[in-house]
């Protein structure tokens, strides 16, 4: 699908929850992704403008002169969603879609502030603490409050103001939608491909841990075979499971076949499966679920 890029670059983002009030559980949580967001915008040189957190929505406001803001919000969705999974067990975080609007106009630029100000956890108080000489490592500040005065000074005093304002209907209506996410078909297959691996590592006495390691190759083979003889899942909805590409399902569920690997074995947890045999592992399973171009 091609993707409408925005003039000045800036875009806002909304990144939503599978479950209900499910993203933020601990306050630690929140730190976690600020530093997530400063290790992504550093290394992909994107400007974060804003953010607002809640437990089922994430609101980012960024500008960035690549090409799709998505490849941004994937890297965001699939790492915070590792951390997730791996302090509480959750293996679905966040919807397969990323909401973008590109914002152009400087209209749209202070409604959304207005917004956001309003909204959970979010970024008045470091555009309030910014100071010339002591410039915040997380928020790219600069750009904004000198869209909002002529100095840093009033930038923060119109910046203020403006986020005290309610937005104008036809905004506050549309900004609301964005946070709305339906469990379309392509949710609910993952969630059923999420649970049969549940059931399937229950039945084998598995854990998710030990399909990392090349001594359960094996295990890996008999699980993408399973998955595509008792499911009506594609090769893509499970390598999303799996955290590879489809390209790499097809080529092992090929191997599996050829090698005639049938009934899974049982064996005690972390022993390695009989009839290991040699290649390639597949990648971790990873916790969430990350933007995958289709």
């Amino acid at each position: 699908m091609a993707f409408n890029g925005s003039s000045t670059g800036i875009y806002h983002l909304v990144l939503g929850a599978v479950k209900p009030k499910q993203l933020f559980l601990a306050r630690e949580d929140y730190k976690e992704l600020m530093k997530i967001l400063k290790l992504y915008k550093e290394r992909m040189g994107v400007k974060l403008l804003g953010y607002a957190f809640t437990p089922q929505v994430i609101h980012l406001v960024v500008q960035w002169e690549g090409n799709d803001p998505r490849e941004f919000a994937a890297m965001i969705k699939r790492t915070y969603g590792d951390y997730v999974f791996r302090r509480y067990a959750s293996r679905e975080v966040f919807h397969h879609q990323c909401r973008i609007e590109p914002v152009e106009f400087y209209r749209d630029f202070v409604e959304l502030y207005k917004y956001l100000h309003k909204r959970g956890i979010n970024s008045l108080k470091r555009f309030e603490r910014y100071e010339e000489n002591k410039r915040d490592p997380y928020l790219d500040a600069e750009y904004v409050l000198s869209a909002f005065g002529n100095s840093r000074l009033k930038g923060r005093e119109e910046l203020k103001r403006i986020s005290l304002m309610e937005n104008e209907q036809e905004y506050g209506v549309r900004f609301k939608a964005l946070e709305h996410f339906a469990e379309d078909k392509k949710t609910l297959r993952i969630r059923r491909a999420r649970a049969f691996l549940r059931e399937y590592l229950e039945e084998n006495d598995l854990d998710s841990e030990v399909l990392e390691l090349e001594d359960f190759r094996n295990e890996k083979l008999r699980l993408i075979q399973a998955y595509r003889e008792k499911t009506d899942l594609s090769f893509r909805d499970i390598g999303q499971i799996l955290g590879t590409s489809h390209t790499t399902v097809i080529r092992l569920y090929k191997e599996a076949n050829e090698r005639n690997i049938r009934r899974p074995v049982r064996h005690h947890r972390h022993e390695p499966a009989p009839g290991y045999g040699a290649g390639e592992a597949l990648s971790s399973l990873p916790g969430a679920l990350g933007y995958s171009h289709s």
